[in-house]
């Protein structure tokens, strides 16, 4: 899908650069077995990277049990992949949450993130087999296509402001005029990071209309990150009413859950 609009480019020298540790990380999440120490190092060599790491853990969005204060400790307790993929976030938001805006407004946009973060991290927490810190992951990325599209394209979200409620009506609108959604821009951009097809592809399957038919992993990150960006859209809407209901149809037909714990959720 991505690459049919010849204004949005990738390699845009206007896009923000990312964090050296970045690719480190990313060739860490490759390996099937993360050293613990070889993790703590690289966190605590770069700057700031393994207090804000630790900061992130202890947030809402995480919410463990008991502070952490410790990066050594937090990778022993939680594990090293956790702790490797939560330092990638970190780094990824340091590096693209200095980038101007144009169309988008910088406080909503990533108060939003906030709330789907959080949103994931709670419905994750009831869904077996699913690792927490991916769901986050997928959910607050899920988004950075937006970034892509405000900076190469910055007129346009600005004109198009009058015309969309939720997230789903969005990505009719970008489709429209670039081809392509915002959330198969994040697709390629993560991609373009070196992350794994399972967590790339769940970031394009985000704003599907209809819930795929598999439930794999991959589908299954996707619907929780489409049901955290629903969530996250009810502060900013005209219609919660709307989204409710949707939230209500993805909730049972994505994630089989049961008539009330919708509610129980919110």
């Amino acid at each position: 899908m991505y690459g049919q609009s010849d204004s949005l480019d990738l390699s845009d020298p206007r896009l923000p650069a990312l964090l050296p540790v970045i690719p480190l990380l990313v060739d860490l999440l490759r390996e099937q077995d993360i050293a613990p120490e070889q993790l703590v190092h690289l966190l605590s060599d770069t700057p700031g990277l393994a207090e804000d790491t630790l900061n992130f853990i202890n947030s809402p969005v995480f919410n463990p049990k008991r502070p952490l204060v410790d990066i050594r400790r937090a990778t022993v307790l939680l594990g090293s992949r956790s702790i490797a993929i939560l330092g990638l976030a970190v780094s990824l938001i340091d590096s693209y949450k200095k980038q101007p805006l144009n169309g988008l407004r910088h406080n909503t946009f990533w108060a939003r993130i906030l709330f789907c973060a959080v949103s994931a991290r709670l419905i994750a927490e009831r869904e077996e087999d699913i690792a927490v810190d991916e769901a986050i992951f997928i959910a607050s990325f899920q988004d950075i296509g937006m970034l892509v599209i405000d900076t190469l394209e910055p007129g346009f979200y600005a004109s198009i402001a009058q015309h969309w409620q939720s997230h789903t009506d969005l990505k009719l609108l970008e489709s429209e005029y670039f081809g392509c959604d915002h959330a198969a821009i994040s697709t390629a951009v993560m991609r373009q990071w070196g992350l794994a097809d399972a967590l790339a592809e769940a970031a394009a399957l985000s704003h599907l209309s209809e819930p795929p038919l598999s439930k794999g992993k991959t589908e299954r990150l996707g619907c929780i990150a489409r049901i955290a960006s629903q969530m996250a859209d009810l502060p900013f809407s005209n219609d919660p009413d709307l989204i409710l209901r949707q939230l209500h149809s993805e909730c049972i037909d994505g994630l089989q859950w049961q008539d009330g714990q919708l509610a129980m959720q919110l």
